[in-house]
């Protein structure tokens, strides 16, 4: 071998062993399931007020359904597109989610494969293409201004052991993240996005009720007044009522009339439904003359209301209820609300605080304590109608009347586009009848 040759190989065999030595020696490295630890999920989505609209999808795996759920910002008001543009209650609560979905940070990488996802619950909600049932997340989305997508997310299953800590998924992409979500909950509930207070009467201020009773011929456009009772507060503390043409001997059941005062104070939507803009727009005037259309007047009838030439009537009787202030609400009772309300979940009977307390259901509110909660299961739901006046009977001119009459006119606009849906106890605990308020028996 030539001198020539022996170079050639010996720089050979050195430039081998040269390579050799830097591939396998050590050095710091950063895999890729630790490159992105840290860092936000969505780097361009950085202040809570871009939020323009919420939508939550959760899935039922019993019924392998997908239940959307969506607040957004419609003309400048927050409305509920998922219940019929029913005006929300919502910065606040989208404020707090959105300032929750820019602070959640990639932890480490779970998985990179699509097999993953049914096992950590991050499949999407929304794919029908899917042939798995369970496993599907909670996803989130979350738009700004002209509809641009800020956000949008799977929330899955949370680890064993470490609940704070959920697996995620940035729905268009297929790596598994495990994320601290801490106590991140997004409700669906219709009731906890809106003003729950259907009628915002303060207990003391009820100083007259009249129940009317009635059965209405649709043919003859007749009522058969069976009974009308006027009760009036005559003592408020504590509360003690009468009726108009009491007798001699007999006393207004004290536990009845303020379980059904309770019952207005604490009056809650279970449900809505839109009346026909027609409708809505002759009942927000405040006036005796009201037009309808025939369409209008099935779809009242189908409800149980009726508007005949001698005013506006309801299958069930009305409830009429006067305040201190001068506000007058009329309550017409309708139709059972049949089919899938889904819209609030019913609370407990009765509150703890107001259990620990050791008060009844039928006992007033004192000094703002918990109060007993309205729905019952086994009741039926009941549509209700509410129209609002002013009384100006009692209420001094100036700045303490024209509050009034505005509240009024304001309660009106908001009563007058809807059909609401009521608890079947509440519509029992206010279709008191003179039996029961003159009698012994306590209602439940």
């Amino acid at each position: 071998m030539n001198e020539s040759r022996k170079t050639a190989v010996a720089i050979g065999v050195a430039l081998v062993t040269t390579l050799l030595a830097w591939v396998t020696v050590p050095r710091s490295s950063t895999p890729d399931a630790f490159e992105d630890r840290g860092t936000t999920f969505f780097p361009g989505f950085n202040d809570p007020t871009m939020a323009q609209s919420l939508e939550v999808v959760d899935f039922d795996e019993e019924t392998a359904t997908a239940h959307p759920f969506k607040v957004q910002v419609q003309n400048g008001l927050w409305s509920i597109p998922s219940h019929y543009n029913y005006p929300a209650d919502a910065e606040q609560q989208l404020s707090q989610i959105s300032a929750a979905i820019i602070a959640l940070k990639k932890d480490v990488v779970a998985a990179e494969n699509v097999s993953e996802q049914e096992r950590t619950g991050t499949l999407d909600p929304l794919d029908e293409t899917l042939p798995a049932i369970r496993g599907r997340g909670t996803r989130v989305i979350i738009r700004g201004d002209n509809d641009r997508l800020l956000a949008d997310i799977i929330i899955g299953r949370a680890l064993e052991g470490r609940p704070a800590f959920r697996y995620v998924r940035v729905s268009d992409q297929r790596r598994i993240y495990v994320a601290e979500v801490g106590d991140l909950t997004i409700s669906t509930h219709f009731g906890d996005w809106v003003d729950r207070d259907l009628l915002k009467i303060v207990w003391d201020d009820v100083d007259e009720v009249i129940i009317r009773d009635y059965s209405l011929n649709e043919a003859a456009e007749s009522i058969n007044n069976r009974d009308t009772i006027f009760v009036r507060k005559i003592q408020d503390e504590p509360p003690l009522w009468t009726l108009r043409d009491i007798q001699p001997g007999q006393h207004v059941n004290t536990f009845n009339m303020n379980l059904l005062v309770t019952t207005l104070d604490q009056l809650e939507i279970m449900g809505v439904r839109p009346k026909l803009p027609t409708i809505a727009a002759s009942l927000s005037k405040m006036t005796s003359t009201i037009t309808i259309s025939d369409d209008g007047l099935k779809e009242l009838a189908s409800k149980g209301f009726y508007l005949t030439s001698h005013g506006q009537f309801s299958n069930e009787g009305e409830l009429l209820v006067h305040t201190k202030a001068g506000l007058f609400y009329t309550l017409r009772f309708g139709e059972i609300a049949y089919g899938d309300i889904g819209d609030i979940t019913p609370t407990a009977t009765m509150s703890a605080s107001a259990q620990a307390a050791g008060k009844e259901p039928g006992a007033p509110p004192a000094g703002g304590a918990a109060k007993p909660a309205m729905p019952r299961p086994g009741s039926p739901n009941r549509y209700l109608t509410i129209t609002a006046s002013f009384d100006p009977t009692g209420v001094p001119a100036g700045a303490e009347r024209t509050v009034a009459e505005q509240r009024a006119a304001a309660l009106q606009a908001r009563y007058a586009p809807w059909y609401y849906v009521i608890s079947g106890q509440a519509f029992e605990r206010m279709r008191l009848s003179r039996r029961l308020l003159l009698g012994s028996e306590r209602i439940k």
